[in-house]
């Protein structure tokens, strides 16, 4: 058992809430009829900014004045480095995965034919 903070009787089930002494706010424990009473609901946290259509910008980026960027570029890059990795440590040795490797390895070539636009 506890006593709430605000009115004083001892209670099982408190909640723990900002009461306001004087200009300062203190954390303490206050009973249920005391949370209904004075209690005041505070969400601590950002909105989510709303476009005209009245979506959340996040979800319509023609609204949120948002373009997107075509990074073709960079993925490529990517992949072009991932596969030449792939090929020099093929190039070592196989080992005991040279079957998965080489799997790799022509899966990797594959995505960067289809992303240069060589695939047929």
């Amino acid at each position: 058992m506890s006593n709430c903070k605000v009115c004083g009787r001892s209670v099982r089930k408190t909640t723990v809430a900002l009461i306001k002494r004087g200009a300062a706010l203190k954390g303490a424990r206050v009973c249920s009829e005391c949370e209904s009473k004075y209690g005041v609901t505070i969400v601590v946290a950002n909105e989510v900014p709303h476009c005209k259509c009245g979506s959340p910008a996040t979800k319509c980026h023609a609204c949120a004045g948002t373009k997107r960027v075509d990074r073709k570029d960079e993925v490529l890059k990517t992949v072009r480095s991932q596969l030449a990795g792939l090929k020099a440590a093929y190039a070592h040795g196989p080992g005991p995965n040279g079957d998965f490797m080489q799997g790799k390895i022509e899966a990797y070539e594959g995505v960067l034919s289809l992303l240069e636009g060589k695939a047929g």
